[in-house]
């Protein structure tokens, strides 16, 4: 299992970006939109509508441009810089990213570990091997800040 201090530290409290944004109802191919967005991101959700990333400026410009998005296609977006969040430790925030990424994580270990070990189909196949390769270098885990980590618990697996 992944360390669960591995993405965030609980150490350094920093502060986080919050996207809050609404969109018409009618929009539903937009919601679908911004929330594959907001998942290849890394964002976790609060409440509804509410998102979070730790206040990076990677992530500050991938929030302003989702929101800019948001509003050109009629709804409506706020990006906020918050220190604290009341009833919610800085811990717990990241017991939440961290929990995540573990998800993401187990989503591709396991099948990418028994193509590993499988010789045989890795060297019949190499363009299988290589688009499964891809799949998961596209996932929340693979060129994140998880992507050597995962490659390495992978390969570790594989052995």
């Amino acid at each position: 299992m992944l360390p669960r201090d591995i993405l965030i530290s609980k150490e350094a409290p920093g502060s986080w970006l919050f996207l809050l944004f609404n969109l018409p109802a009618k929009q539903s191919s937009g919601r679908v939109k911004v929330w594959r967005r907001l998942k290849k991101f890394g964002a976790v959700q609060l409440k509804t509508s509410t998102y979070v990333l730790p206040d990076e400026p990677a992530h500050y410009e991938r929030f302003q441009w989702l929101a800019k998005e948001i509003v050109d296609t009629g709804g409506e977006a706020t990006l906020v810089r918050v220190k604290d969040i009341e009833g919610m430790p800085h811990a717990a925030v990241v017991a939440l990213f961290n929990d995540a990424r573990v998800r993401d994580y187990d989503e591709i270990a396991e099948p990418l570990t028994r193509l590993l070990k499988d010789q045989k189909a890795r060297k019949a196949s190499a363009e299988t091997f290589t688009s499964a390769l891809r799949s998961a270098a596209r996932s929340p885990c693979g060129l994140g800040v998880l992507g050597t980590f995962c490659e390495g618990q992978i390969r570790t697996r594989a052995k």
